[in-house]
């Protein structure tokens, strides 16, 4: 799927593929777990929670919110490091991983040694701030559960996709696409880029040959 001009028309596009994707494989009794993973917009879930089974808040964009709560903390840069790698561990390797971690961020700003711990005023309400994305976003927080059903936690791969698969196909210097003809170089494209599938798409091809 090409990119498309406005979010009607990405959610149109989304919402098709993924409901033909669903038909094609329900043919060969194939049910696989749907997973969305965003960012903490609340537009991405209104749409995701219709398509997926699952979802997750990108792991890497709690990561960086929670680097950037380690950053108020007086103590120097190692004790911010400190913070942050105990935050991490628990959001990956305990099950209550995002209770503790906010209940971690609720200490720096009302816990007993709350005055002592964090730097400023002004940066109280960036912990805050943050506090409330966690929040607002704990359902969707259970990495460790994602990890142990082997599922994704990032939307790193698919980034990446977008970056080899279309931007560098596409967003090539005067390049002009109409939605039909990027959608059908695309699929050549990644026919070509996915080891095996190009041989096996001429090799089709050509059993229906004069």
């Amino acid at each position: 799927m090409g990119p498309q001009k406005d979010k009607p028309a990405f959610t149109y596009q989304l919402t098709e593929a993924v409901t033909k994707l669903k038909e094609e494989l329900a043919v060969v009794a194939v049910e696989p777990t749907y997973v969305g993973v965003a960012d903490g917009a609340v537009t991405n879930w209104t749409q995701l929670e219709a398509l997926t089974d699952r979802q997750v808040t990108d792991y890497y964009h709690v990561s960086e919110r929670l680097g950037k709560i380690a950053a108020t903390l007086k103590g120097g840069k190692s004790r911010q490091q400190e913070w942050l790698a105990q935050q991490k561990d628990r959001l990956l390797e305990q099950d209550d991983g995002a209770d503790l971690v906010i209940q971690a961020v609720e200490d720096l700003l009302t816990g007993a040694a709350a005055p002592r711990q964090i730097k400023s005023a002004a940066k109280r309400s960036v912990v805050q701030e943050h506090l409330t994305y966690l929040r607002n976003q704990r359902p969707r927080l259970d990495y460790y559960g994602m990890r142990r059903d082997k599922l994704p936690i990032g939307s790193g791969p698919v980034e990446a996709g977008c970056k080899t698969l279309v931007k560098a196909r596409l967003g090539g210097s005067g390049m002009r696409w109409l939605i039909t003809g990027a959608d059908d170089i695309l699929i050549s494209r990644s026919q070509v880029l996915t080891d095996g599938r190009y041989d096996q798409y001429w090799r089709k091809r050509m059993q229906y040959a004069a």
